[in-house]
C-alpha cells in the first residue's frame, strides 16, 4: 500500500496480566504499521498496567492512559477520545489478530469506499478453535440490524470503522452504564445512518473464550441485557424491528431465570411478553427453542425448585 492512513488501535485493559502479552505481541507485529496501539489500563490490580509501560517503552507507536476503574465502556470511550487516526479498530486485552488483519481490512476499506469492515472470528476454547463466519445475509440497513441484534453481529472487535462513522451525522459515544452489550449498543448509533460495508471472509479475530475472568462470564447479564434493551428501545423502533425485540426481550428472560435476579411473578410476566413461537428454530445463545423444555418456563405451576432444575436441564 502506498500511503498507509493512520489507524487506532483501543485495547482497554484491565486484570489481564496472563493474556495481554499475546494480544498486544499481535497488533505490535502487525504487516501494517502506520497504527496508533492506545491501551487504556482501566484501574487493573495486578501487573497488566507494568505491562502496559513495558510495551510504551519497546515501541513508540504505544500510547498508554491509566485511570480509575470504571468499566469497559468507559475505557473505550476514554482511548476514543484521544485517537488520531482516520479508522478505529477494538481489541480486547484476552483477545489476538491474525498478522495481516488490519492491512488486509484497510485495503478493502480503502478499494470499496466502506464505512465498516468485517472479518470472521476464530472462537478458541480450550482444547478447540472454531470458526465462525461473520457475514450478515446482506448489507442492507434492516437486515445488518437484524444481523446485530440477532446473530451475534454486534462485536466492535472484528470490524474496522472509518473514524467519521462516530463523528457524523452526530457523535456517538459508549453508554458509561452497562459493559456487556456495549458494543452492540454503540453499532446501532453507528447505524442510525446508512454506512456502507463491506466483509472480509477470513478468521482473523481471536475470539478468547478461556479467560474465565472476563466480562461476559463474570457480570450481571440480566442487569446490562435489560440496561441495553432500554437503550437500543430509544435508538431503534422496536415496532418496526418488533421481530428483533421480541429476541432481545427472550434473552432478558433467560438471563433473569437463570441467575435467579427476578420473583417467579416477575419472571412469568416477563415471560408472557415474549412470542416464543415467533422465535422457533433462531439460536438462543443456549438452543433454547429446540430443547424439549423449552415451553415448560411459560407454565405458571412450578416452583423456584423446579424452575432451577428446568435450567440446569437446559444448560446440561
Amino acid at each position: 500500500m502506498i500511503c498507509e492512513k493512520l489507524v487506532s488501535v483501543i485495547v482497554p485493559v484491565y486484570n489481564v496480566e496472563h493474556y495481554l502479552c499475546k494480544c498486544l505481541d499481535s497488533i505490535i507485529n502487525q504487516s501494517y504499521h502506520n497504527l496508533e496501539i492506545i491501551l487504556v489500563d482501566d484501574g487493573s490490580q495486578d501487573g497488566s498496567g507494568v505491562i502496559c509501560d513495558e510495551y510504551s517503552v519497546r515501541d513508540s507507536r504505544v500510547k498508554v492512559l491509566h485511570k480509575e476503574n470504571g468499566g469497559l465502556a468507559s475505557a473505550r470511550q476514554a482511548g476514543f477520545d484521544i485517537c488520531k487516526g482516520e479508522y478505529i479498530q477494538n481489541v480486547d486485552s484476552d483477545d489476538w489478530i491474525d498478522p495481516n488483519m488490519i492491512s488486509e481490512m484497510v485495503y478493502i476499506a480503502e478499494d470499496t469506499m466502506a464505512d465498516i469492515v468485517i472479518c470472521d472470528m476464530t472462537i478458541v476454547y480450550k482444547k478447540r478453535n472454531k470458526v465462525i463466519s461473520r457475514r450478515p445475509s446482506s448489507f442492507e440497513h434492516d437486515d445488518f440490524i437484524h444481523y446485530v441484534l440477532c446473530e451475534g453481529g454486534g462485536n466492535l472487535a472484528n470490524k474496522l470503522f472509518r473514524k467519521s462513522c462516530f463523528l457524523y451525522p452526530s457523535l456517538v459515544r459508549w453508554e458509561p452504564n452497562i459493559n456487556v452489550f456495549e458494543d452492540t449498543v454503540t453499532l446501532c448509533k453507528i447505524l442510525q445512518s446508512p454506512r456502507r460495508i463491506a466483509h472480509l471472509a477470513k478468521p482473523y479475530y481471536y475470539y478468547n473464550q478461556t479467560n474465565v475472568n472476563s466480562y461476559m462470564r463474570s457480570t450481571n447479564m440480566y442487569y446490562h441485557r435489560r440496561v441495553a434493551y432500554d437503550i437500543l428501545s430509544s435508538i431503534i423502533d422496536p415496532k418496526k424491528y418488533n421481530y428483533e425485540f421480541n429476541y432481545l426481550r427472550s434473552q432478558i428472560a433467560f438471563a433473569a431465570l437463570s441467575e435467579g435476579k427476578l420473583s417467579n411473578n416477575e419472571l412469568y410476566e416477563y415471560l408472557d411478553s415474549v412470542d416464543f413461537n415467533s422465535l422457533r428454530g433462531l439460536n438462543l445463545g443456549l438452543n433454547l427453542a429446540k430443547h424439549e423444555h423449552f415451553s415448560l418456563a411459560k407454565f405458571y405451576v412450578y416452583s423456584e425448585r423446579v424452575l432451577k432444575s428446568i435450567i440446569k436441564t437446559i444448560l446440561r
